[in-house]
């Protein structure tokens, strides 16, 4: 399928897995079964080695925000590379489809993308404000959906029932499962969860725990 509002065009099975980042993800050992989709989507520097039994070493599509895809420090996050943040993750993928949510095609991070990516990966862009848009329960919140939240709602309106792990629906905060990223909270997650679980009730995503 063709991946809406992305350009340019970005093909994705009707069988892929969205693997997100919360610790809840570690208490499962669903890595074989999540490497046997034909599609398997991550998020920013999310690592695999050494976590395989939980997340499996497939990744088709590596997601990011602009600050992970132009290597930029994030302004609410202090001393990121200590925290398990390298900063030339991006830069060091080969072979990978990566995929910027961020500015449109102004911005500078994604003007100067042959410079953040390597040659041989391929680099695709979302417009932000086509995010906000379709991410529709932040009408009345001031902060930004993340990346994750909004690549669900990309896979509903092309036709696809994606699959979910480990975007931690019953945490209370927002944690990496490969290092502490303390209680700050840059999205409205609370909301977005109670969205999953509803869009769960329709049959729109398929939720492993």
């Amino acid at each position: 399928m063709i991946i809406q509002y992305v350009s340019p065009d970005l093909y994705i099975s009707e069988n892929v897995a969205i693997v997100a980042s919360s610790p809840s993800v570690l208490n499962g050992v669903h890595g074989g079964f999540i490497d046997e989709f034909d599609d398997v989507i991550r998020f920013n520097r999310s690592p695999v080695e050494g976590y395989e039994v939980s997340v499996g070493e497939k990744t088709t599509l590596r997601v990011t925000n602009q600050h992970v895809f132009a290597n930029i420090p994030h302004e609410t996050v202090e001393n990121w590379t200590a925290k398990g943040q390298p900063a030339d993750f991006v830069k060091n993928l080969r072979n990978t489809k990566v995929l910027m949510i961020g500015p449109q095609n102004n911005g500078e991070e994604w003007k100067s993308r042959d410079k953040n990516i390597h040659d041989s990966c391929e680099a695709y862009l979302a417009d932000y404000s086509s995010v906000v848009h379709i991410c529709d329960i932040h009408g009345k919140s001031h902060r930004r959906p993340s990346i994750g939240f909004g690549i669900i709602h990309l896979c509903i309106i092309s036709g696809i029932i994606p699959s979910l792990f480990g975007f931690g629906l019953d945490d209370e905060f927002a944690q990496h499962y490969w290092e502490d990223k303390g209680t700050h909270m840059s999205h409205h997650y609370k909301h977005e969860r109670a969205a999953i679980r509803k869009l769960q009730e329709k049959g729109m995503v398929i939720v492993y725990e």
